[in-house]
């Protein structure tokens, strides 16, 4: 099996004045300038940025030629079997069976756009148009294949996440697959893993780390006032406090009542949800938004004999009924909502004459069900119900 890459000169065309190097980067620039026979064993290039010439082979066979060898793997007399090191600085003999390493191939495929081809015994070769990998801090991942020609089935079989190729076939890397290491992570200066698309916040919660396109993004990060630096289920974030909403980084207070939903913009009548203290997973109301200066958090209507009012402590405690019609909100939640601001009372009254009636206590409150939901309210009121 040989694996070779090649310049794609096909990829479009651009203009660039340059001073030509004193070596060249591939064997594509071996082709262009010197005439050599198919195979050339030992050739100097010198990729950018790598810091050494390093001896290639070159193969002028295939194609167009210019494909620098990557791989040769044949007769089995060269153990491949090998640890991590051997394949980052390479092994075996350019002459027989080597692998050329994987530090020279990330200098090598960042320099410009390549071509992946493999050959295999009996099999024709497979050519991938854009072919890349990362340096040792990415592990060598492979960051662009592109598409493959020739066939119609890839030769290439990726290990399962949270594997790697090891010992021939692919590994878990731990026992645990929760705690195993993605091929894809990467390394944060804490000696933290993060993975693409995951995030990792320091303990103070004072920097935020993102994984994106292969790299590791830091950012300064810092909590609300109204958050709490935590880890919850295994993750440390900036979580907003209870009946507050947000990222962490940005809080807003929870509507505790319809009017915190009329001051934010809400004017239709209609049922939503609100978070009274101590109901963190909110309670759904029936809120008076275009009547009456709007902002009414509706706790009973009784309007016809359609619900049964003749109910048990338990019904009136819990609540009864339908929010969009005849209900009884709940006197626990009544409690809740009572308690926690100062609130006026409302009290609208119609008659069989359709004439209608009402009266406003500046304030109002019950007590909890140890007291039995004992009420307090102010003596005198205003409007036109009378006492």
């Amino acid at each position: 099996m040989t694996r070779k890459v090649r310049r794609n000169d096909h990829a479009g065309s651009s203009y660039f004045v340059f001073q030509q190097p004193a070596y060249p980067r591939d064997c594509k620039e071996v082709s262009i300038h010197v005439l050599y026979p198919q195979y050339i064993w030992s050739v100097l290039i010198k990729p950018d940025g790598y810091p050494n010439r390093l001896r290639v082979t070159c193969n002028n066979d295939l194609d167009a030629g210019g494909w620098t060898v990557l791989q040769r793997r044949r007769l089995d007399s060269v153990n491949f079997n090998r640890s991590w090191k051997d394949f980052r600085n390479g092994f075996g003999f350019l002459g027989s069976e080597f692998w050329i390493g994987n530090e020279k191939i990330a200098y090598l495929t960042n320099q410009k756009r390549y071509q992946l081809r493999m050959d295999f015994e009996n099999v024709a070769g497979e050519t991938y148009d854009d072919f890349r990998i990362s340096d040792e801090w990415g592990k060598y991942y492979i960051s662009s294949l592109g598409t493959f020609a020739i066939s119609d089935e890839s030769k290439i079989e990726w290990c399962p996440a949270n594997e790697i190729f090891s010992n021939e076939t692919c590994e878990r890397t731990c026992d645990d697959p929760d705690t195993c290491i993605s091929a894809t992570s990467r390394k944060e200066k804490s000696n933290v893993f993060v993975s693409v698309g995951d995030f990792y916040v320091n303990p103070r919660c004072t920097r935020k780390s993102t994984c994106r396109n292969n790299q590791i993004i830091g950012a300064s990060y810092q909590c609300s006032v109204h958050a709490t630096c935590a880890k919850r289920n295994g993750v440390r974030n900036c979580y907003c406090n209870p009946n507050y909403e947000g990222d962490g980084e940005t809080c807003t207070r929870r509507a505790q009542d319809c009017y915190d939903l009329y001051v934010s913009g809400t004017r239709s009548d209609g049922v939503y949800t609100i978070y009274p203290d101590g109901w963190p997973s909110g309670v759904r109301v029936y809120c008076e938004m275009e009547s009456n200066g709007g902002g009414w958090t509706v706790f009973q209507r009784r309007s016809s004999a359609s619900v049964d009012f003749y109910r048990g402590w338990s019904d009136y405690k819990n609540g009864f009924g339908n929010k969009n019609h005849d209900h009884w909100l709940g006197n626990k939640y009544i409690h809740s909502l009572t308690n926690q601001k100062t609130y006026q009372l409302r009290i609208d009254l119609r008659d069989s004459g359709s004439s209608s009636y009402y009266a406003i206590y500046s304030t109002f409150t019950i007590n909890n069900e140890a007291d039995k939901y004992r009420l307090s309210i102010e003596s005198s009121s205003s409007g036109n119900a009378g006492e």
